[in-house]
């Protein structure tokens, strides 16, 4: 009877170095990381664009800051943009909060706007990661780090209403996904009707900072209508009327208050309910194909930096009789 050979000793297992608690959080949370570090840059450039006194100021800017002032040191409540009947004053009260901080300065009413800008990068990249992936969310903030100067001045101008518009737009999109992502038991919990009535509130307060806003809001509004009917009961929508109620309680204050009857049409108005100057009223002969014509030759130029080869402003351009046959591209012909 032949015994089989022993085997041959085994090799000792490979032993890997354990990683610490630190190199496995920072592991885990690699994305989100990265994503606050890319935000931390693009917040410092344009602290630092401020402090170097670009894009400086214009009246719209200086009203703003007027306000704060007011806010501050007067103790007024303003409820919109001084001499109008619509744009809400939430980049008024933030200059304010910076200026007892920091003292009256333009840079510190800037401040205001970039605290909004860091809050917007913020939620994108929430809405990036949750839509899609985490890689998408980073390449989605590098691109919205950056920009043609057009983009950042906007982001860096106290106009009111363009930063809120993007944060409030982004924030109603990602707690409408959260409620129809949880639709199965979150509607029947205390998260839920605090889901419902947060929509509600941020699509109130949105309204009232600008109008603009108002297709996110209904593109986000949609949804949860199709998702009480299936499955929530009607007054948890109702909580989200209540809260919409709430968050455009300055504009209905506004309306209950102001001594002209007119006032309450003041959705539908962009003048002031009391005469301030000669005021301009918008060209409404233009038909739609010159709109449409616009944003190719006017807007998308202005949006991708064409205009720091081609010197002409939008103004410049419009009315379209003077767009010839380019517009802006004329330059790179």
């Amino acid at each position: 009877m032949i015994s089989a050979s022993p085997a041959p000793p085994s090799a000792p297992p490979l032993l890997l170095p354990r990683a610490t608690p630190l190199a496995a959080w920072l592991w885990v949370h690699r994305f989100l990381l990265a994503g606050g570090a890319i935000i931390l840059v693009a917040v410092g450039v344009r602290l630092a664009l401020v402090a170097a006194g670009w894009p400086g100021s214009d009246s719209d800017d200086a009203t703003m800051g007027l306000m704060a002032r007011h806010i501050l040191l007067r103790g007024e409540h303003p409820i919109f943009f001084y001499g109008q009947a619509y744009m809400g004053t939430i980049e008024a009260y933030l200059g304010a909060l910076f200026y007892a901080v920091m003292g009256v300065s333009a840079f510190a009413l800037k401040c205001g706007l970039i605290v909004l800008y860091g809050l917007f990068m913020g939620v994108m990249y929430a809405l990036l990661a949750w839509a899609f992936q985490p890689r998408v969310a980073l390449v989605g903030l590098v691109l919205l780090a950056v920009g043609a100067d057009e983009q950042l001045k906007l982001q860096l101008e106290a106009y009111g209403g363009y930063l809120e518009t993007l944060l409030f737009g982004a924030l109603l999109i990602v707690i409408t996904m959260w409620l129809i992502r949880r639709a199965g038991g979150v509607p029947h919990t205390w998260q839920g009707w605090g889901g419902f009535a947060l929509w509600g509130l941020i699509a109130g307060v949105a309204i009232w900072s600008d109008p603009l806003v108002a297709p996110f809001v209904a593109l986000a509004f949609v949804p949860l209508v199709l998702l009480q009917r299936r499955q929530v009961r009607r007054w948890v929508v109702g909580l989200a009327v209540l809260g919409f109620v709430v968050g455009v309680a300055p504009w209905l204050v506004y309306i209950g208050t102001s001594p002209s009857f007119s006032a309450a049409k003041s959705f539908l108005k962009d003048a002031p309910t009391h005469h301030v100057g000669t005021l301009v009223q918008p060209s409404t002969g233009q038909p739609l194909i010159d709109h449409l014509l616009g944003v190719v030759v006017i807007s998308v130029p202005n949006r991708t930096g064409v205009t720091a080869i081609c010197h002409d402003t939008a103004a410049a351009l419009w009315p379209p009789a003077q767009w010839g046959a380019s517009g802006m591209w004329g330059c790179l012909g």
